[in-house]
């Protein structure tokens, strides 16, 4: 064991272990230890000799330890030592330092809520942003001024884990990239402190799955440990503001930590702060803590729910796992917040990204409401809401923080587009928010196709790819061709909008495109980058096929003038929902006028299992949406 750093020296220990060893003996009676008291003693406590045959040591041996002479001692013999002399924890750190070893972690709960002293001092920071964490890095305690600020919801339930999966941190964050790195060594750095806890290792191979910058970050083994940090964000409500980040360890319940932010001085943030907390009531308020974020295996309120004494129906996710763990439950009604709808849910359409949520692929807390997009009525809306009604029928996104699958759901107001205008069916209107806003944004904000391009499009019988088609068609592209996994889907893909529909297995022959649009990935990525013409445009959405990520040098771009890009709803709209919400309302313009082919399937809200199984087989065509109430 590695010697301990002292602020004594070698003889100042020893003078110290002796006297400390000395009064811990004299405080020890024999009875103190089940051991008989031979009567009268000339000095109170125990005797050296009884103290060794207690601890299983030589006579000699602790009289030579006890006397402060130069001997080696392990761990093992302190521990022994320890118990015999009714040592607490402190004590026996203590005794480790003055002998010259590094003492050993004290026994700790890797996770326990903050003493009421701590959450004090929490709401006493307000409002400034302060949080706590335990040993894992998961939320125990969030003011809420760190939710205002840094945007952290009900979902957010380990800080690791939503900077690398949460799409408003990494929008958020200003400097993102470039703290992955540290992020990851600070993780490493805690795991090691406790290398019989599997616990770390389950949340870095559970993360590294759906991240690959996690996994290729992890991979590195590098450590790094910081006790002070600097944040820059960049939020859509305040603008730029820097934080001095400081963590202060939590004694008594090691691994624990009080992150506390302080607004950097010259910088403006400390106004822009108070003037986004002004908004939000909390500037000049009681200082209160708005509840702590659930823990994995705690039992953390439903999809960001309020505690409202009304109920609802919803299907939950109460467990990771295959279509058969969806449940019909009774849920707390949703209540909006600033900027917010309510919506009561007419139709939510069924997507494969909520399938990802069952499977646990994407982290959300458990139990959990799916359901990205939807269709219904509006119920209430939220402080300064002023373009939306109550009773007003909408389309809606509600991919940032879910909740279709029910019967209510909270969604941000800049997602949402009055049905008004338009002569169109609800369970159409909730077929469009996801797949079809997704068409025209690849195309149209990412890809910028232009009129008389070639566009390619994979799985072009699926959900998204019959938008994709009719989408490019509208965008003035010359030749479109989709690929399908099978012969069988040809004849259904041709009904959207494609020139030719051909199985994946013959894209070497198609030719060449100046925009390709791959969800499929494995093989098809990379013969999608081969058939990208001069100038080509190859973005990314998707991995259908589960495949391994496929490596695309970037000197090859370079070469051949080709450009690879990716998109992903759920983080456009978070960062972007404004623009999300004009994509959406262009796709509902373009069905309620016959130029937007949806072919919908319903089925009832109870039967989403059979949806997902249906999803996840790969055989279905168009698009599913569930009832779940009347129009």
């Amino acid at each position: 064991m590695a010697s301990a750093h002292s602020s004594l020296s070698h003889d100042g220990r020893r003078t110290e272990l002796r006297e400390f060893l000395r009064s811990r003996r004299a405080r020890v009676s024999p009875g103190d230890v089940q051991m008989p008291d031979s009567g009268r003693r000339r000095t109170p406590g125990l005797r050296r000799e009884e103290v060794a045959v207690l601890a299983g040591v030589g006579v000699s041996w602790y009289t030579w330890l006890e006397q402060g002479r130069d001997i080696k001692v392990s761990g093992q013999v302190l521990d022994a030592i320890a118990r015999v002399l009714l040592l607490g924890s402190a004590e026996r750190a203590h005794l480790y330092r003055l002998a010259g070893l590094n003492p050993p972690p004290a026994p700790s709960a890797p996770s326990v809520e903050p003493s009421p002293e701590v959450r004090r001092l929490l709401e006493a920071w307000s409002p400034r942003s302060g949080y706590v964490r335990d040993r894992h890095w998961n939320f125990t305690a969030v003011n809420d001024a760190a939710r205002v600020v840094f945007g952290y919801h009900e979902n957010d339930h380990n800080c690791l884990v939503s900077f690398f999966t949460n799409a408003r941190q990494r929008v958020l964050h200003q400097h993102w990239a470039e703290a992955a790195p540290d992020v990851t060594a600070a993780f490493r750095a805690d795991a090691a402190r406790y290398p019989d806890d599997p616990e770390f290792g389950r949340i870095a191979a559970d993360l590294a799955a759906v991240s690959p910058e996690f996994a290729e970050l992890w991979a590195r083994h590098d450590v790094a440990e910081h006790t002070s940090a600097v944040k820059a964000i960049d939020h859509p409500d305040a603008g730029t503001m820097i934080f001095d980040a400081t963590l202060l360890p939590l004694p008594e319940h090691p691994g624990h930590h009080l992150v506390l932010h302080n607004p950097r001085p010259g910088t403006g943030t400390q106004q822009r702060m108070e003037s986004l907390l002004r908004q939000h009531s909390l500037v000049g308020a009681t200082p209160r803590m708005s509840g702590h974020c659930p823990l994995r295996g705690h039992a953390p309120r439903i999809g960001g729910m309020n505690n409202s004494s009304q109920q609802m129906k919803a299907v939950t996710i109460p467990e990771f796992g295959g279509a058969e763990v969806l449940r019909v439950a009774t849920v707390p009604v949703p209540e909006p917040g600033p900027g917010q709808v309510a919506i009561d849910v007419a139709y939510a359409g069924a997507n494969f990204a909520e399938v990802l949520y069952r499977r646990g692929v994407v982290d959300v807390p458990l139990p959990f409401v799916p359901g990205i997009e939807v269709a219904g009525r509006i119920r209430a809306v939220g402080e300064g809401v002023e373009d939306v009604a109550v009773g007003q029928q909408v389309a809606a996104l509600s991919i940032v923080d879910s909740g279709g699958y029910a019967e209510v759901v909270v969604t941000s107001a800049d997602l949402v587009v009055p049905l008004d205008a338009f002569v169109i069916g609800m369970d159409v209107a909730a077929a469009l928010p996801s797949n079809s806003t997704t068409a025209f944004l690849v195309l149209d904000r990412v890809a910028r196709v232009e009129p008389g391009e070639r566009v390619l499009i994979h799985a072009a019988a699926g959900g998204v790819g019959s938008q994709l088609g009719q989408a490019a068609r509208l965008l003035g592209a010359d030749r479109v061709v989709g690929t399908v996994g099978s012969a069988a889907k040809v004849e259904t893909a041709k009904r959207f909008g494609y020139d030719e529909v051909i199985t994946r297995d013959r894209i070497a022959d198609a030719g060449e495109f100046d925009v390709v649009v791959d969800v499929v990935g494995g093989p098809a990525r990379r013969a999608s980058l081969d058939r990208l013409a001069p100038m080509g445009r190859l973005v990314v959405m998707g991995n259908a096929s589960g495949a391994e990520d496929v490596g695309i040098p970037a000197n090859e771009l370079w070469f051949t003038n080709k450009t690879v890009s990716g998109f992903n709803l759920a983080a456009f709209s978070a960062a972007f929902p404004k623009e999300t919400r004009q994509a959406l309302r262009r796709a509902v313009a373009a069905a309620a006028a016959g130029d937007l082919r949806v072919e919908v399937e319903t089925l009832p809200l109870e039967q989403a299992a059979e949806a997902h199984r249906r999803i996840e087989s790969g055989t279905t065509t168009g698009k599913l949406v569930l009832k779940v109430a009347g129009e």
